[in-house]
């Protein structure tokens, strides 16, 4: 009997030291932001004092191209970092487990151009457009739009990226574009101050998408992923940050002063251009899971002209996370 009892004291003392390991903080974590603006959100959430429970020292690393985030989210070195929400669902399905946490935009992507008429994707009818990234999401939706309304006579030129873009665009070689902010917003301000070009905001392609389709004008655009083993390991962190990323998005989008100063410590002298950027970043934070039905829509969208962007197939229940 008494074997018995020092066992039993043996095995609670156990669980409870393994409890309190499982539940220790985190001494480092990187979180990984991409090369655009959007990335400012989880710049500013990663200040938040309420994530200091849960972790000692938090980093936000900028991954500058998508080789860079493949290779990291591959050889394990990212555990959290915003995707493009399909990215997510391709390494999903490809037996890569990063799920999503969050969707937190509802499109950033517009139609730009020094074309005033402009106002809607019919309105492209015998226009040539600057699309960056022949084949990818951006070039997906505005072609899966068009295929939509079976207009025929719409001349895409593809770019190798948005820079370029930028670049013929202030250069006099573009007057009507396809862009993502902050571009555009930089576009508007360069091209009007340096060249006295006006370039105007002449599609919403969120509120195309919703008038198009006949859906929400929300295209669950981008988000954060996180690896499968951490999300099991530090569920209450995660909590934490998804909480704190909705009060960054609030205080970000009221306080300009604070917009300037968290971008100008990640891209230098940018910050008056964010500043001016971010009303046009369609900034929701909304758990995956809750957003599950408008991100499967878009996913099929895409998957309807290109099945290979989401790796073959829509991801399964749980790779929605619901916080």
């Amino acid at each position: 009997m008494k074997k018995i009892i020092n066992y039993i004291i043996t095995f609670a003392v156990g669980v409870m030291f393994t409890s309190y390991s499982y539940a220790k903080k985190i001494d480092k974590l990187d979180l990984f932001i991409p090369p655009v603006g959007i990335g400012l959100l989880m710049a500013d959430a990663a200040k938040d004092q309420e994530l200091k429970k849960y972790v000692n020292n938090i980093n936000v690393v900028r991954w500058n191209n998508p080789d860079q985030l493949r290779a990291g989210i591959i050889d394990g070195s990212i555990d959290i970092t915003f995707v493009p929400s399909y990215v997510a669902a391709n390494f999903y399905n490809k037996g890569i487990k990063f799920k999503m946490l969050n969707i937190i935009t509802g499109g950033i992507l517009y139609i730009i151009s020094t074309d005033k008429s402009i106002k809607t994707i019919q309105d492209l009818k015998g226009k040539t457009v600057i699309v960056p990234f022949q084949n990818d999401m951006p070039d997906l939706v505005l072609k899966a739009m068009i295929k939509k309304l079976k207009i025929n006579n719409i001349n895409i030129k593809y770019v190798a990226t948005p820079n370029v873009a930028v670049k013929m665009a202030l250069s006099g070689k573009a007057d009507t574009l396809l862009i993502p902010e902050v571009a555009g917003t930089k576009i508007q301000i360069i091209a009007k101050k340096k060249k006295g070009i006006t370039f105007y905001r002449s599609i919403n392609l969120s509120k195309e998408y919703g008038r198009i389709f006949n859906t929400k004008p929300y295209i669950p655009q981008a988000g954060v992923a996180v690896r499968e083993e951490f999300a099991n390991n530090h569920p209450k962190f995660l909590k934490a940050l998804n909480e704190t990323m909705k009060k960054s998005a609030k205080a970000l989008l009221s306080d300009e002063n604070r917009v300037i100063k968290i971008t100008n410590s990640i891209w230098k002298n940018q910050g008056e251009i964010f500043a001016k950027s971010i009303k046009h970043w369609n900034m929701q934070v909304d758990s995956a899971s809750k957003v599950k039905p408008e991100i499967e829509f878009f996913y099929n969208i895409m998957y309807n002209l290109k099945p290979a962007i989401i790796g073959g197939k829509l991801p399964s229940d749980d790779f929605y996370m619901d916080y």
